[in-house]
C-alpha cells in the first residue's frame, strides 16, 4: 500500500466535518541487527562490507482509527505495544512504511519534554531557540517570553546554564514552552510525570483550558484513572496491533481483564451451604420515623425521593462475613446515579498472592478526579482493608462476628464522607463539585445488590449497542459470602458520639439473632 503523511488542510472549512487525526492502516517497521555491534566503528566496516544482517521488528501493524476534532482520546496497552511509536508517528517524527496518516492542524508534541535544550545555553536562551525549532518567530517567543517563564516558575534561574537545573525543572520549562502557543493537537506521553504535584495541577489546568477551546488532545498513560477521568474514548494497543477502540470504560475493563491476576483461591475446610441469590424486588417508599428509614429488604429497590437528602445523611448497618465464602465484590447499599454507595471490593495484594476485602464508602460524587499529589484517580471515597494484612488503614473484621458500619456525609456538592466501624472513625475524605458528573440526583435505591441501571457501568459502543461491564454478576452480599441486619438511612449526618451510643446499645442484642 502506498504511504502518505499529510499534516495540511485545504479547505479549513471542512474541518470540523474531517476526522483529525486519521491512521489507515498504518506500519512501522524498525530493522534490528541479529548479532551485537561493539561499536559505531564496527557498525561501519560491517555495513560496508555487507556483512550485517537485520530483523525486521514490526511496532505496529495495520493501524486504522480516527480521531475527531475536540477529542480527547486515550492510548492504553503494555510496556512495548507501540504506544509511544505511535505518538512518534503523530508528530512526524516517524514515517510509516505501509499506509497512510493524516494530521489536519498544527501539532505539539510533549513527549520528550526538554528535548532540544542544550546544556550550556541558559534558560533564555533555549526558550528562543527551542521556540524556533517549534516553528515560532523571534517576535512572538519575546512576546510569551514572561508568560512561559511566569508557568515555568524559573524566574530567578532562568539566566542560569541549563546543566545546574534539575530534571523537574527542565521539563517544567519544556512544558511551559511546548504549551505557550494553544495547539490543534496536543501529544502527552504520561501525563502525571511532569514535576512536583503542584505544577501536574497546573498542567492539567492548562490542558483542560485547551480541551475547553477545542484543541484534540492524545494522552498515552498506564494511569487507567487518569484516562477514565479525561477521555472519552480509547484505543488499546497489543504488540503493534490494535485490539479495540471504543468508549474508555470498555477498553480500560479489556486491558484489566488481559492483565488481570490469575488467583487460586484454596479449596474451602468443608462443604458451603448453599447460596440463595438475591431477585430485585421493588418497595414502596418506607415512612421516616426518628430522623431515618429502614430499608430492611435485602435485594429491595427502593424509591429515593423524600428519603434520602444528597446534602447530608448517613448509613448504618449491621454486617457479617460468613466463614470460608471465597470473597467477591458485594454492594450493601447503593444509588442508581452511583453518588451514595457502601459496598466491598476486591483489590489485589501482590506481597499476599492474593485478592484482599476492602469496605468502602462513596458519597457525594460518581466522577474520578486526579490527585496529582499521588499520582491516581480516584472517586470521592473512603477505604479501609477488613482482612489481617499489612495495610495502611485496616479494621479485621473476623469471620461471623456482627460489625456496626457507618457512612455519613455533610454537604453536596462540597463536603465529606466518613466512615466507621463499631463507632471507630477510619477516615474522613473531603469532595467538591468536580467529582460531580451533573447527572440527575438518585431515583431509587438498592439494597444487598448493585441497581439493574446505574451510571459508569453501562456504555454505549460505537456501533450503537449499549453494553454493560458487569454482565454476569449483581454483585449480590449472597455472591459475597455477606450479612446484612436492620441497614437505615438517616436524613442528617450522624456523630461519632451518635454512632457509638447506637453500638453500645445494640451489640448485646446482635448475639441472639435467628439463624446465627
Amino acid at each position: 500500500m502506498p504511504t502518505e503523511f499529510n499534516s495540511g488542510v485545504t479547505d479549513l472549512t471542512e474541518m470540523d466535518e474531517l476526522p483529525v487525526i486519521q491512521f489507515e492502516n498504518v506500519s512501522i517497521r524498525y530493522r534490528v541487527p541479529r548479532e551485537r555491534l561493539s561499536g559505531i566503528k564496527e557498525f561501519a566496516i560491517r555495513w560496508m562490507q555487507r556483512r550485517i544482517q537485520f530483523e525486521d521488528f514490526w511496532a505496529l501493524r495495520h493501524v486504522s482509527f480516527n480521531v475527531s476534532p475536540g477529542e480527547v482520546f486515550g492510548i492504553i496497552g503494555r510496556n512495548g505495544a507501540g504506544k509511544s511509536t505511535m505518538l512518534k508517528v503523530m508528530a512526524q517524527v516517524l514515517k510509516p512504511v505501509e499506509g497512510r496518516v493524516i494530521m489536519r492542524g498544527r501539532v505539539a508534541p510533549l513527549l520528550e519534554l526538554g528535548g532540544g535544550f542544550h546544556p550550556e545555553l541558559t534558560g533564555r536562551e533555549n526558550v528562543f531557540m527551542n521556540m524556533a525549532l517549534l516553528g515560532h518567530s523571534r517576535q512572538l517567543t519575546t512576546k510569551l517570553f514572561n508568560e512561559i517563564v511566569d508557568f515555568a516558575d524559573l524566574h530567578e534561574f532562568i539566566d542560569a546554564p541549563l546543566r545546574t537545573y534539575s530534571t523537574g525543572m527542565v521539563a517544567r520549562l519544556g512544558f511551559a514552552v511546548a504549551t505557550s502557543v494553544r495547539p490543534d493537537i496536543l501529544l502527552v506521553d504520561e501525563i502525571l510525570s511532569v514535576g512536583d504535584s503542584q505544577f501536574q495541577q497546573k498542567c492539567i489546568d492548562r490542558m483542560d483550558d485547551f480541551r475547553h477551546q477545542g484543541t484534540t488532545i492524545i494522552i498515552v498513560s498506564h494511569g487507567m484513572g487518569a484516562l477514565e477521568t479525561l477521555c472519552k474514548r480509547a484505543l488499546l494497543l497489543e504488540k503493534g496491533f490494535v485490539r479495540l477502540v471504543g468508549p474508555v470504560e470498555q477498553v480500560i475493563q479489556e486491558y484489566i481483564a488481559e492483565n488481570k491476576p490469575i488467583v487460586i483461591e484454596p479449596e474451602p475446610a468443608g462443604p458451603l451451604p448453599p447460596l440463595v441469590p438475591l431477585e430485585l424486588k421493588p418497595m414502596p417508599a418506607p415512612v421516616p420515623e426518628n430522623g431515618f428509614v429502614s430499608l430492611g429488604q435485602e435485594g429491595g429497590i427502593y424509591p429515593a425521593q423524600n428519603i434520602l437528602e444528597p446534602g447530608q445523611g448517613a448509613v448504618m448497618v449491621w454486617l457479617k462475613i460468613k466463614h470460608d465464602y471465597p470473597p467477591r465484590d458485594a454492594v450493601i447499599f447503593h444509588t442508581d446515579d452511583s453518588r451514595y454507595i457502601l459496598y466491598i471490593s476486591l483489590q489485589y495484594f501482590s506481597s499476599q498472592k492474593r485478592y484482599i476485602r476492602k469496605l468502602i464508602a462513596r458519597a457525594g460524587g460518581n466522577k474520578r478526579v486526579i490527585d496529582t499529589y499521588y499520582g491516581t484517580s480516584d472517586f470521592p471515597e473512603v477505604g479501609v482493608v477488613i482482612e489481617d494484612v499489612d495495610a495502611p488503614r485496616k479494621y479485621i473484621l473476623n469471620k461471623d462476628e456482627w460489625y456496626l458500619v457507618t457512612m455519613t456525609w455533610q454537604g453536596y456538592p462540597a463536603g465529606n464522607v466518613c466512615m466507621y466501624i463499631n463507632g471507630e472513625r477510619l477516615g474522613e475524605r473531603p469532595y467538591d463539585s468536580r467529582y460531580d458528573q451533573g447527572n440527575d440526583l438518585p431515583g431509587s435505591i438498592s439494597i444487598g445488590l448493585r441497581p439493574r441501571v446505574w451510571i459508569g457501568e453501562i456504555i454505549h459502543e460505537e456501533n450503537g449497542k449499549t453494553k454493560e461491564l458487569r454482565p454476569d454478576s449483581f454483585m449480590s452480599i449472597s455472591e459475597g459470602g455477606i450479612e446484612i441486619h436492620n441497614l437505615r438511612l438517616y436524613q442528617r449526618g450522624l456523630d461519632q458520639a451518635e454512632i457509638l451510643q447506637t453500638f453500645e446499645k445494640e451489640r448485646g442484642v446482635m448475639l441472639p439473632i435467628p439463624g446465627d
